[in-house]
């Protein structure tokens, strides 16, 4: 039966010292990879190898961009100074260093058969590089924030760029200048592509959105939305469509119609850069120290899956179909391999490196530079299609796992995310077992070290006794490692990755479940991960068996949980609202045997739950910001009145908390008319749980009383007379009394409130100004 597994992870390696701040893969093979750091290294990899095979030093200051051209024969990197170096891997050397930009580097593209290059920066700027002669050729301003995102037409003569201003503009090269710019996002743009035949571009953006727009008419085609944060675009090698890279998804776009061809999970959390080679999408991404590969088999994937053709409620998938005009590749000179640097070349190359640098790129793996480099000395016509990676035989133990089957017949379901499950059961005391399956880390051994051989004696007898028939109980499946008695000598620990090829022995454990080659490992030096259920019989007589492992958790009744909830969240930085810290460990955690019965939280698991609620925090701060942006030009093109109305209609309370705390302290921005629309939202603030919304309700309503009070109270004591028509006075009679109905309805809610602990002072003194300027 044929494996239905579209992803997988491929390798996971420590690829710096220091933080990992950008990488980039080769687009030709899908077969290199580069990657900056902290560390100020730029490091080149072979994709399925856990050694780099060169590392290239000389940034004097963290790398953030990176880039391979596209004959994977130069890398360029960009530090956080602003400054550009191009290195020529095959001579294995620095090829120029480019200074001009004021901030760090964002985003660099290779002309696609010249010797120029494109850098955008976080200074707003976009700068044209002539990497013969070590100068700019023209710098392109027109961005308002950092430019994300450079790209080059497959005819080198129009330059695309997005930037945090949410725009995507087009740059003649030939005229230096805009040819036309896109505002058709409304978040910043992450990336920019352009169709590999056809006048076609397409943008990527944050606002979860992929356009896709016509060069030649200067149009948007289609837009297909709701695809996730979007942070790398791809077109397939014919342009059939396009792999946009999300978090922790691969989705399969079309354009004319937009569709959604397919959506694959592959978790590769926040994905940097996507490549396509011998029918498989090749994605890497970083997270601190660490890059992770990961391969989605584009066969079973639509539109190429042989399933697809059976769809025919959508419109057949032609490939090669062009219906707009095709960028012209006629003057394309010959490769880039075979043009060679004249004398006139090099001496500018040397003059181009700072003397005080120490600039060196050191091949640390000779057999792998020579396999990638020296084997493209042979011509060959046509050059060999690299091998496809191999399906791992077995499920890789990092990658989350499933849950196994039930073994008990009163199952019910179970949420491992909330430690209170609601059932009914009169005669029994249940206890709530939850098994995991996580893999060890470094992090975990801050409490094995600690309690390891005071526990050891006491596992087994603990597992002897006699536990209470369970009613939730999950299959766990073995993910144990060995972990050694004592730490590993330092002798054997490499501590740069950069300057040495890395001692396989050295990295046995911890690279012992991981796929790190391109053919299959050989049973001989296979280091996988041993199942603990088959173990040699003489193993399991010392080694734990699958124990099902019991965490109990308190019932907590309805009343008792009422009770819990929180009425009033205080503004308090001292400790955080309503956590308990032991809430988070076990109930009997400090019982005897019990660490070595569950296993413990992997580092990325940690990092997984505590990264959970970022996403929806952010899109929740961005849409205060747009709303608030919105307040402010109200504000500026026309008056007070109009930007508080639009707050208000905007029914988000949070905005308009932000505006009140910028008014209240301005009393010429205050009228009647305001006093009318915010004193209905007070007291909704009022009400409000957050201590935040609550001193803001109390401020506002008690400048209102000190400023209006008497005004409210003498128009609506001295109604409108007979004689005469006034107008004006008649409009201010009508909005004291408006002011003095809501005040009297918040004044019976104040009352219930004075007992409140510390903010009830506050509607203590609100209650006697009350009196003062109402009765």
């Amino acid at each position: 039966m044929a494996s239905i597994k579209r992803s997988w992870k491929f390798q996971d390696f420590m690829a710096h010292n220091a933080n990992v701040n950008c990488l980039a893969l080769g687009h030709k093979s899908g077969r290199v990879l580069v990657t900056g750091g902290d560390d100020k290294k730029v490091n080149l990899w072979a994709v399925g190898k856990q050694s780099c095979f060169m590392s290239l030093s000389g940034h004097t200051t963290a790398v953030d961009c990176v880039q391979f051209n596209q004959l994977e024969e130069l890398v360029c990197a960009g530090s956080r100074a602003g400054a550009l170096k191009v290195w020529d891997l095959e001579a294995a050397k620095l090829v120029r260093t480019l200074n001009g930009h004021k901030y760090a580097i964002k985003c660099i593209d290779f002309h696609p058969y010249g010797d120029f290059l494109v850098s955008g920066s976080a200074d707003s700027s976009i700068k044209m590089w002539d990497t013969r002669k070590k100068g700019v050729l023209f710098t392109y301003n027109g961005h308002k924030g950092t430019v994300n995102s450079v790209k080059f037409s497959p005819d080198g003569q129009w330059v695309a760029t997005g930037g945090e201003d949410s725009s995507v503009k087009i740059w003649d090269l030939r005229v230096n200048r805009v040819l036309k710019e896109f505002k058709d996002h409304i978040n910043p743009v992450s990336c920019v592509e352009f169709h590999p035949h056809e006048f076609l571009l397409a943008s990527g953006s944050i606002d979860r959105s992929v356009n896709f727009f016509d060069l030649e008419n200067f149009n948007v085609v289609s837009t297909e939305s709701d695809v996730g944060a979007v942070r790398c675009l791809c077109f397939n090698t014919d342009g059939e469509c396009l792999f946009t890279g999300s978090r922790d998804y691969l989705k399969i776009v079309g354009w004319e119609p937009n569709r959604l061809y397919d959506s694959v999970p592959v978790y590769w959390g926040r994905v940097s850069d996507i490549s396509v080679a011998s029918n498989q999408l090749i994605g890497a991404s970083f997270h601190l120290t660490n890059v992770q590969v990961y391969v989605v088999d584009l066969k079973k994937c639509k539109p190429f899956s042989s399933s697809s053709v059976l769809d025919s409620h959508v419109s057949p998938f032609l490939p090669n179909q062009n219906i707009r005009k095709s960028f012209s590749k006629a003057e394309r000179p010959p490769s880039l391999k075979s043009r060679m640097l004249d004398v006139k070349t090099i001496e500018e190359s040397t003059s181009g490196t700072d003397p005080e640098e120490e600039c060196s790129a050191d091949i640390t793996n000779v057999k792998d530079y020579n396999e990638i480099f020296r084997g493209r000395a042979i011509q060959r016509t046509p050059p060999p299609e690299p091998e496809p990676f191999q399906e791992p035989e077995k499920d890789d133990l990092l990658e989350p796992q499933i849950l196994g089957d039930i073994i008990s017949d009163n199952f019910e379901a179970l949420s491992l995310d909330n430690d209170i499950n609601n059932y009914k059961n009169s005669t029994i005391q249940i206890n709530t077992i939850n098994h995991y399956s996580r893999s060890k880390s470094n992090l975990d051994q801050v409490y094995e070290n600690r309690q390891q051989r005071d526990n050891r004696e006491n596992i087994l007898p603990n597992i002897n006794k006699t536990k209470p028939a369970p009613k939730f109980v999950l299959q766990r499946q073995s993910s144990c490692k060995d972990v050694p008695e004592k730490p590993p000598k330092s002798s054997s620990i490499k501590h740069s990755v950069s300057e040495a090829n890395i001692n396989k022995g050295s990295l046995s454990s911890r690279t012992s479940s991981r796929k790190n080659s391109f053919s299959k490992p050989s049973s001989r030096n296979s280091t996988s991960v041993p199942n603990v259920s088959k173990l040699p019989s003489a193993r399991k007589s010392t080694t734990l068996p699958n124990v099902d492992i019991y965490v109990n958790s308190s019932r907590i009744s309805p009343e008792e949980h009422s009770i819990q909830d929180d009425d009033f969240i205080p503004v308090s930085i001292d400790r955080p609202v309503g956590l308990d810290l032991d809430d988070f460990l076990p109930k009997n955690y400090n019982s005897p045997g019990f660490q070595q019965q569950l296993p413990d939280m992997s580092e990325a698991e940690v990092l997984g739950v505590i990264m959970r609620g970022h996403d929806p925090i952010r899109d929740i701060l961005n849409t205060r910001q747009r709303s608030l942006k919105l307040v402010l030009n109200q504000y500026r093109s026309k008056d007070m009145k109009s930007a508080v109305e639009s707050a208000v209609a905007m029914g988000d309370i949070s905005v308009l908390v932000d505006v009140l705390g910028v008014i209240n302290t301005k009393y010429s921005l205050w009228n009647l008319d305001l006093c009318v629309m915010v004193l209905p939202k007070i007291l909704e603030l009022l009400q409000s749980k957050y201590e935040s919304y609550l001193t803001i309700g109390c401020s506002t309503l008690k400048f209102i009383l000190r400023h209006f009070g008497d005004t409210i109270r003498n128009n609506v004591q001295s109604p409108v007379g007979s004689f005469g028509v006034d107008i004006s006075r008649e409009e201010r009679y009508q909005k004291s009394l408006r002011c003095h109905e809501f005040l009297g309805q918040i004044r019976s809610f104040v009352v219930k409130k004075q007992t409140l602990p510390g903010i009830g002072t506050s509607f203590k003194e609100i209650h006697t100004m009350m009196q003062n300027f109402l009765d």
